[in-house]
């Protein structure tokens, strides 16, 4: 179907390509996603936060990063945004395109018959998703940077507990640790340079060649987190128990496979809150993806909120020092943020956005 308004003398054209019967996605090229949202907690249908708990949010960042790790490249995700609004559709976008994968584009069935009748507001939500495509296609060098932050996690696709592991990788980025997949099987002394730790479970037991290399990054000051394969932990019961070996560590959980929820919540512990090489302040229904580009001298740090309501005053603090800071997003201008240098970190204030703004330091 193709649609032409004009307006004031000049001509816009959308062109809307809709197929009502199913399409036939290959297997190996498409994967199941999740709609991005915060979850209801509660039975009135709103989510809340509180100073102890945070909202439980959907997300699609981890599963991206998953298989980008598994060089599935490119990352084509699937997935449904029922009765959606301009933020659903901006939002499920963004969610998958942040981590350098693409949304299927899907829509319902009352959008498109709105669509068909040429409705206002379905324009203007058409509007909205098509600026948000070639938002991310116009940034699509993004793709090429490297994800960042001081967590490793070693991921093994054909584990045994391949559900478990995917969550490790959900419910970390959940508590906003950033972190880089390692596939398992190009787990090497090169892609554990400068990390702080290493999330090992999925390498539990691990191989010889495995075990000495984690052994040699804990030596060097490292903290490896692995599970009871690893041996010298006690049997049953819950909980892990701590190795030192030479400058570093080693963490051993006695559950076998540990909670995902409870591994999430130690590595902030372990790894201690001034060590994630990023704090995000008053964004409770805010995650965020950090990648470097340009050999460390742009740090880009993705937001995306998952709330109904817009996220507002979101302060960032990064580790190093970069000179300047400005924030882009599909839905306004770029501006320049003013930056806050203090103890060799940077910190700036992020205006309210409803579902997505980019934050690019440069040194």
């Amino acid at each position: 179907m193709v649609g032409r308004r004009r307006r004031s003398g000049s001509a816009c054209a959308i062109l809307v390509l809709l197929c009502c019967a199913q399409v036939a996605w290959p297997e190996e090229e498409i994967a199941e996603g999740a709609a991005p949202r915060v979850r209801p907690l509660s039975a009135s249908d709103t989510a809340t936060a509180t100073p102890t708990s945070e909202p439980w949010i959907d997300s699609n960042l981890w599963l991206v990063r998953s298989l980008t790790a598994s060089k599935r490249e490119p990352v084509w995700l699937r997935f449904p945004v029922e009765s959606g609004s301009g933020d659903d559709y901006a939002r499920a976008i963004a969610d998958t395109a942040a981590a350098g994968g693409r949304w299927a584009v899907q829509l319902d069935d009352a959008f498109q018959a709105d669509l068909r009748s040429g409705r206002p507001e379905a324009l203007a939500k058409w509007g909205r998703i098509v600026n948000y495509l070639r938002f991310f296609e116009d940034h699509r060098d993004w793709r090429g940077f490297v994800p960042s932050g001081p967590l490793g996690v070693v991921h093994d696709p054909a584990g045994k507990y391949v559900d478990v592991s995917n969550e490790y990788l959900n419910l970390i980025a959940r508590r906003r640790i950033p972190y880089r997949v390692i596939d398992r099987a190009a787990l090497g002394a090169d892609v554990l340079e400068g990390l702080k730790a290493v999330l090992a479970i999925d390498a539990s037991p691990p191989s010889t060649g495995e075990r000495a290399l984690l052994e040699s990054f804990a030596e060097a000051g490292g903290l490896v987190v692995t599970g009871p394969g690893w041996g010298k932990a006690p049997a049953g019961g819950e909980g892990y128990q701590i190795e030192n070996s030479g400058k570093g560590r080693v963490v051993i959980y006695r559950e076998d496979p540990p909670d995902p929820e409870t591994v999430s919540r130690d590595m902030l512990t372990l790894l201690g809150r001034a060590n994630t090489g990023i704090r995000l302040f008053n964004g409770p229904s805010v995650l965020c993806h950090v990648t470097t580009g340009e050999a460390g001298a742009r740090l880009l740090v993705q937001l995306i909120n998952y709330a109904t309501l817009p996220a507002e005053a979101v302060s960032l603090r990064v580790d190093g020092e970069y000179k300047t800071a400005r924030v882009l997003s599909p839905d306004a201008p770029t501006a320049e943020l003013a930056v806050e240098l203090a103890g060799g970190r940077t910190q700036v204030s992020v205006s309210a956005f409803s579902v997505y703004a980019a934050v690019v330091f440069e040194k």
